[in-house]
């Protein structure tokens, strides 16, 4: 295994711990790249969350009694509509970690989120559920009352919906967000997600356009090729969901955690994983980025053997 030898023998100049943050389009990809693994062990387990649902579809199809059938795919997806929103909150608060280069346990970080933020991430849950129930049966009604009546008005509450319906899904990627790191009533909640999604208009127009992107790309990949389908468990959702923490966190933390402890005239913690360290507060001085790389020893060469 020659060819990674030298690789723990030597070392380079390190990190300096004030280095300058690189641009946020190659920040993100360096953090897709180190958290890859873990980013598959957390949409693992937000799979595992949606067994549910998916137990709940696949009996309608394959029970042969049809009230039963009825019967159990209701119960698996009211019990899937209960867990989604927990589910959320505890892949939110491990990406959020991740989204800012911060360290987090895949399995013990999720579980506990998840039970600390049950009872509001529970509410947002049931409620997203119903807004894509309303959507799922909009988008089947209403293209069929236009073709029947040959009414151009029925259009105005299709697009009504179809608004309303992309305000809740950019008001969730604060929700979860603030849900998981901040102690907000869900009141405060709701209002201050409503108030972010429209002052970062921009911000969350740009998230909804690339997580769209990455669907269609990963749809056209399915359809070519069906074996990509078996990707699902593994990384879709975790690296969508990573891409809105990146792109939306910044905004709770300029607008909504910083303020409350300027008010306090306390210092935010989380500061401390970013602002620049003093060197005259220090008892130790990072080298980090000064040392000189620590070249390997070289191996004496071996006489040649003559058999």
């Amino acid at each position: 295994m020659g060819l990674f030898h030298n690789s723990y023998e030597s070392a380079g100049a390190g990190i300096a711990k004030d280095e300058p943050k690189k641009k946020p389009f190659f920040r993100f990809w360096e953090i897709v790249w180190r958290k890859l693994g873990k980013l598959v062990g957390v949409n693992l387990v937000y799979t595992l969350f949606l067994l549910p649902g998916l137990i709940g579809i696949i009996s309608l199809f394959t029970m042969k009694s049809e009230k039963l059938s009825y019967l159990m795919a209701g119960f698996c997806l009211l019990v899937q509509a209960i867990l989604i929103g927990p589910s959320m909150a505890g892949m939110t608060k491990v990406l959020r970690n991740f989204s800012q280069e911060r360290h987090a346990y895949v399995w013990y970080d999720y579980i506990t989120a998840l039970k600390r933020n049950f009872k509001q991430s529970v509410v947002v849950g049931v409620f997203d559920s119903v807004m894509l129930v309303c959507v799922a049966c909009g988008v089947y009604v209403y293209p069929q009352l236009i073709s029947s009546m040959n009414n151009n008005l029925i259009y105005v509450p299709f697009v009504l919906m179809f608004t309303v319906a992309l305000t809740v899904l950019m008001m969730n990627y604060y929700a979860f967000l603030m849900i998981v790191s901040t102690d907000l009533s869900l009141r405060a909640i709701v209002k201050n997600s409503f108030a972010l999604t429209c002052i970062a208009l921009k911000k969350n127009i740009l998230t909804v356009v690339l997580s769209a992107l990455v669907i269609v790309v990963f749809s056209f990949l399915c359809y070519v090729n069906f074996y990509f389908l078996f990707l699902l468990p593994f990384l879709p959702m975790s690296f969508l969901w990573l891409m809105v923490c990146f792109n939306c966190y910044p905004v709770i933390q300029k607008l909504v955690i910083n303020p409350y402890y300027e008010q306090r005239g306390e210092e935010n913690p989380e500061l401390r994983y970013t602002s620049p360290s003093n060197p005259e507060e220090s008892i130790c001085v990072d080298q980090g980025g000064k040392e000189k790389p620590i070249e390997p020893k070289k191996k004496p060469k071996r006489g040649k053997t003559i058999s």
